[in-house]
């Protein structure tokens, strides 16, 4: 005589779903960071070159000024008389100038300040001024105003917001990254990427016209150049903050 089959198949037992959900977990465990950290490394390299685009941009923009970039004053945008420049008007001196209009040049992915939607343009719809949108925003980098093609090619001209001059390093609480460090640009269009601004020697990363290193990177720029920053940066102001070097 034939026997039917059990009308249920076997389910999974109460051990087998808890051992297959730590597995689970664990893995998440694994891959959830790891594409983070892919991802911030991703933004990372785009703010590098967005680094570099902008250094372009002002040597073009110096090319067409006697060799001086975006200074201490700049040009209304009317052409007439200057004004006190500062991180927003040299940005939008760039995008008069050079056609960087992007706010995505200044403001990383991975800055935790960074608005979920970016503003669309530096300049107003008049192309006549700094739009309020991108006026009000936190940005990236800090920026150097005052600096000259006849300076060294290793003076820095604009860099990832929140290095503190006095520690050469980047800070929780001001840094784009953090404390993971930030990028340095150079005139000479050099972008380096520094955990903090002390050499493996521990001299310093930056170059003073004497040639001797310092972590400092004021003392690499002349009295009449500044840096320029936003509300959280770690050596520029918006009024500026002068060099100390020759």
């Amino acid at each position: 005589m034939l026997t039917s089959k059990s009308k249920y198949s076997k389910g999974f037992t109460l051990i087998e779903l808890l051992t297959v959900i730590a597995i689970i977990g664990i893995l998440a465990a694994i891959i959830i960071p790891t594409v983070g950290n892919v991802q911030a490394k991703a933004h990372r390299t785009t703010d590098l070159n967005n680094m570099k685009q902008v250094i372009q941009s002002a040597m073009l923009y110096a090319n067409e000024n006697d060799g001086k970039f975006p200074g201490t004053k700049v040009r209304n945008f009317n052409g007439t008389g200057l004004q006190n420049n500062d991180l927003w008007k040299w940005a939008a001196t760039l995008a008069v100038n050079a056609g960087v209009n992007d706010p995505s040049f200044y403001i990383s992915k991975n800055d935790s300040l960074a608005p979920e939607s970016l503003p669309r343009t530096i300049l107003d719809d008049t192309k006549s001024g700094v739009s309020t949108e991108f006026n009000n925003q936190e940005l990236s980098v800090e920026v150097i105003a005052g600096v000259r093609q006849s300076d060294a090619s290793t003076t820095p001209l604009i860099f990832t917001r929140g290095l503190e001059n006095n520690t050469g390093k980047w800070t929780v609480e001001k840094g784009a990254y953090k404390s993971e460090g930030g990028h340095v640009g150079y005139i000479g269009g050099n972008v380096s990427f520094y955990k903090d601004t002390l050499s493996e020697d521990g001299n310093g990363v930056f170059v003073r016209a004497s040639g001797a290193r310092t972590t400092q990177i004021l003392q690499v720029l002349r009295t009449t150049a500044s840096v320029y920053g936003s509300r959280n940066s770690g050596t520029g102001s918006a009024a500026g903050v002068a060099g100390t070097g020759p």
